[in-house]
């Protein structure tokens, strides 16, 4: 699953969660509306899979050029997808009162992740359906033929093990405030203290989304595994030239998917780990998984896990200034929730999205400092390209294209004649003046809340 549906799985969640109106629907009211629901969800997904299936394979004549442009298409019509299920739960939210018909027939909305689950669920089963049903597509497209089923038990687990840590997040903040007498109010009187809480929650789930993570891999020590005596030697001898810490590597076992990717997770060095696909050290020469891991090790360098951290509370003091300046358009409670899930959404797609396509530059400039060689490092992407069947072109919410990269990092090489210690500090640099000036936003935001007009 792309980093892209898993950001946006918060939408519906937000979604959720923004209040609204408390309305009394009498049980055929109730029964009217979740029948709309249903049949509005399953039409949408009947079309949307018929659309985008058009879209997908139209004008892919040429099976050389085909399977570039179809892979390409695939990302694209996934996110399509989603923006306009998101869009649509929305309004099953918002207008045919999900929330409350559900309650009136079934049961009340404070038995939290129960009654939660149950309720996105007009939201999630299309998601999950048509995401194993792209990824199907995917896999033929490279060749590859896996069951339909299967997709769908890997994104069913995929997505529980996701979207869990959000709701017991957004779960256990609504009970502090619920629950305990008076809160509601103290937080009300003093909105400063909300932010605390809830930052301290977000904090205490980054430090523990590692955990959830490895749940989501078939792994094995790499040390357990063929590639591990070769590739060992080398990579304490990366960790030593770049003063990382690296006692945890571990060989994702992606079988007959040969999916070739890596990642790094853990906000501290004593939860440090890196994961290498098997796909990708079949793929790859020694040399060039060093190139990948020294990629990985970049987003350490640069801070980047702590940076995301940053990013997310930020994304409340966006909503803020972004009701603020859109003051004179709202006018109901309905428009309240309209605009905090449109400016989620322009964070996480926008914001978050430039971000994160720029630390994907950064760590492509750190790997190419920590080997010496900005070649190996392109080498390394363009064959990542060619392992998953993707086009180099192709662009994701997190990811520039890898022609982009490539292109980078050597114009950056020519620049800098080979010797990227100077780019590297700039980065360090920049970053962190971009930090100051967000944290020093968040203090005067949080300094201000009292008096701002929310």
């Amino acid at each position: 699953m792309d980093f892209v549906t898993i950001f946006l799985l918060l939408i519906p969640v937000i979604a959720l969660y923004v209040r609204t109106p408390t309305a009394l629907v009498s049980t055929g009211e109730a029964a009217l509306n979740l029948g709309l629901v249903v049949v509005i969800t399953l039409l949408f997904l009947g079309i949307a899979t018929a659309f985008l299936h058009a879209y997908i394979f139209r004008r892919t004549r040429h099976a050389a050029a085909r399977d570039g442009e179809v892979s390409l298409r695939l990302g694209r019509a996934g996110q399509f997808f989603v923006y306009g299920l998101a869009g649509l739960y929305f309004a099953q939210v918002h207008y045919l009162l999900l929330k409350e018909s559900f309650e009136a027939i079934f049961f009340p909305s404070e038995w939290f992740m129960v009654s939660d689950l149950l309720l996105l669920q007009p939201f999630l089963v299309p998601f999950v359906l048509f995401r194993a049903w792209i990824s199907k597509l995917g896999m033929r497209v490279r060749g590859l033929e896996v069951s339909y089923r299967s997709e769908l038990v890997r994104q069913l687990r995929t997505t529980s093990l996701l979207l869990a840590p959000q709701l017991l997040y957004l779960n256990v903040y609504r009970s502090i405030v619920q629950d305990i007498p008076g809160l509601d109010d103290i937080f009300t009187e003093h909105p400063l203290l909300g932010f605390v809480v809830a930052g301290t929650l977000l904090f205490t789930l980054f430090v523990f989304s590692p955990y959830f993570i490895r749940l989501l891999f078939t792994r094995v020590e790499l040390r357990h595994h063929a590639a591990g005596p070769e590739l060992l030697p080398m990579l304490d001898s990366l960790a030593r030239r770049s003063r990382i810490t690296l006692d945890r590597v571990y060989v994702w076992l992606t079988r007959e998917r040969r999916i070739a990717n890596a990642a790094v997770s853990g906000l501290f060095r004593q939860q440090r780990a890196v994961f290498l696909t098997d796909h990708l050290l079949s793929s790859l020469t020694p040399p060039e998984v060093v190139a990948v891991v020294a990629h990985e090790l970049g987003h350490t360098r640069f801070l980047h896990l702590l940076f995301n951290f940053l990013l997310a509370i930020m994304s409340g003091i966006f909503v803020i200034w972004g009701m603020l300046l859109l003051d004179s358009f709202i006018h109901s409670q309905e428009d309240v929730g309209v605009a905090i899930v449109l400016l989620e959404a322009v964070y996480i797609t926008v914001v978050f999205g430039l971000f994160a396509r720029r630390f994907e530059r950064q760590a492509d400039l750190y790997a190419a400092h920590a080997v010496g060689s900005a070649q190996l490092v392109c080498a390394a992407l363009l064959k990542l390209a060619t392992a998953n069947g993707v086009s180099v072109k192709r662009s994701t919410l997190t990811h520039p294209s890898i022609h982009a990269r490539v292109k980078r990092l050597a114009a950056l090489s020519r620049k800098y004649q080979g010797d990227f210690t100077r780019p590297v500090a700039k980065a360090i640099g920049a970053n962190a003046g971009i930090a100051l000036g967000l944290i020093g936003l968040f203090v005067y935001t949080m300094m201000e809340l009292g008096d701002l007009p929310l």
